[in-house]
């Protein structure tokens, strides 16, 4: 499961969703079509076995499933791994030593985020999580990258405005932080309104 989001090899595709990839000025976007197809009674994923990643897109786009039990020691959690999906707490475990860009971001249930000392997250992880209360970082986290945390954004085509919406009460940084990326925290805990968007690319 995972690896493309065009080889159709993650799971939505078991369901009857597909993933789809675009190319505006230079920039890759992705797109779902049948964003439904998930179940809307699959709450809770087991996977079994010597698991030591997760690919690119596994699991995206499963916005029903609040739960995911994972056996053996995950190394690796692919970009856009759990996008998506409904999860409303993340604790990604020592074992984990990367993380990939946008892996947890667009998860309009997380609500509380724990990163382990060991653990080097990609560009914009935990990107507009827009109920996102508690971020951690523990002892041994030494860089945050760019737009770790980057708010939720909507805009508005009349005003011209952009209006960045952040619910994050509690953030934890360690001792040991070293660097702290662009925008990282950006509108941290702040409803804002501007004319000035910014966008990330990976």
């Amino acid at each position: 499961i995972g690896g493309s989001a065009t080889e159709n090899t993650y799971m939505l595709y078991i369901f009857g969703g597909t993933i789809i990839e675009t190319e505006t000025d230079g920039e890759t976007e992705y797109r779902v079509s049948n964003s439904g197809a998930g179940p809307a009674s699959l709450r809770k994923l087991t996977v079994t076995g010597s698991v030591t990643a997760i690919p690119d897109f596994a699991f995206a786009y499963l916005e029903n499933v609040e739960e995911f039990v994972l056996t053996g020691d995950v190394e690796s959690i692919g970009m856009y791994g759990f996008y998506n999906t409904g999860l409303k707490e993340v604790v990604i475990p020592s074992t984990v030593k990367k993380v990939g860009n946008y892996a947890f971001a667009s998860m309009d249930a997380l609500e509380s985020v724990t990163v382990s000392g060991s653990v080097g997250l990609g560009t914009a992880a935990f990107y507009e999580n827009r109920n996102l209360k508690v971020l951690r970082f523990e002892e041994g986290v030494t860089v945050i990258p760019n737009a770790v945390c980057y708010p939720y954004s909507s805009y508005d085509r009349t005003t011209g405005n952009t209006t960045y919406s952040s619910a994050l009460e509690e953030l934890y940084l360690p001792s040991t932080l070293v660097k702290i990326g662009d925008l990282a925290f950006a509108y941290a805990g702040t409803v804002t309104s501007g004319a000035n968007s910014t966008r990330f690319t990976d």
